[in-house]
């Protein structure tokens, strides 16, 4: 649990003492009233287990291996020897996937299909 939860928890336990009211305990945890009846459900429902948020470890920004892998299938049989600005274009045109070209660009990385350019290195000048 992360210290906010585990805050949760404690002035839930103060309220279910009878210590504590709803209101204040939404004030000293600086959320709205709504939302600690909310969490209080939670708490009284699952205990502590339910204070804790159920998308830890995960991204709301991930995108699927499988539409990952549609993509780079796309890619492979029709846009082989493009760049990843060109078939972002191209997807966002004639498939209606539409990623950004850096998206696309790893993708490509990913599966093989582009290798990024390596930048030349510029030797350093003196000056005398």
């Amino acid at each position: 649990m992360s210290s906010k939860e585990i805050d949760r928890a404690h002035f839930f336990n103060k309220v279910m003492n009878g210590n504590f009211n709803l209101l204040q305990v939404s004030k000293l945890l600086g959320l709205s009233y709504p939302q600690t009846k909310r969490l209080w459900s939670k708490y009284k429902s699952e205990g502590r287990r339910g204070l804790i948020t159920k998308k830890r470890g995960r991204s709301n920004r991930t995108i699927s291996h499988e539409k990952r892998e549609e993509i780079a299938k796309i890619i492979a049989r029709e846009y082989l020897s493009c760049g990843p600005l060109f078939v972002k274009e191209k997807l966002e045109e004639r498939h209606g996937i539409n990623y950004s070209s850096e998206f696309i660009r790893q993708v490509m990385i990913e599966y093989n299909l582009w290798v990024p350019k390596k930048k030349k290195i510029q030797p350093e000048t003196t000056t005398t």
